[in-house]
């Protein structure tokens, strides 16, 4: 448990039994013990903890439960992680997981930006890829068309192409 997580032990309604940890004032003890968990959170919130707070009880499994508070302007995020204690008791682990939150929703942003240029560098190369592709056949239609004899060679002058025009010029039906 990280020292800022608070600690709850619950019963089958949601009734707080016990409770530990960080980010409640001196005598705030009294105010939670024997209050129902979901006098203290948001109503949109309600249902599905104590779905959950059910199914832990029931089951014995574990079960995860992220909402938001507003906290002084701005938007507080809350994980509360809920463990079976015993078989008509939970405990619940609830944590600020704000910062992992924004890390997430920067990494989307990062990962739409990074997208979003992938999309554009690719387009661009597509676009040159065919402006390549018609530069090839405009030098392919003037080698093979012209009238004058044209050839590549190495530097040690061994020919590596000539054009239609220089092979009849050298006797050759065509190049080979």
């Amino acid at each position: 448990m990280d020292s800022s997580d608070l600690y709850l032990r619950l019963d089958r309604s949601g009734t707080i039994l016990n409770w530990d940890g960080a980010g409640l004032e001196d005598g705030q003890d009294l105010a939670l013990l024997g209050r129902k968990i979901h006098s203290l959170l948001p109503a949109q919130v309600v249902p599905g903890f104590l779905q959950g707070l059910g199914r832990v009880v029931d089951e014995q499994v574990t079960s995860s439960i992220e909402y938001m508070l507003p906290v002084q302007d701005s938007e507080h995020y809350y994980e509360a992680r809920l463990y079976p204690y015993s078989d008509e008791q939970v405990v619940t682990i609830i944590s600020d997981v704000t910062e992992r939150r924004r890390a997430e929703r920067d990494l989307l942003r990062a990962h739409a930006e990074l997208e979003l240029i992938v999309q554009e560098r690719t387009s661009a190369l597509r676009t040159a890829y065919a402006e390549l592709a018609k530069a090839e056949e405009r030098y392919r239609s003037v080698f093979e068309n012209a009238v004058e004899g044209i050839y590549c060679a190495t530097p040690g002058g061994e020919l590596l192409e000539v054009n239609p025009a220089l092979a009849r010029m050298l006797g050759y039906p065509g190049p080979a």
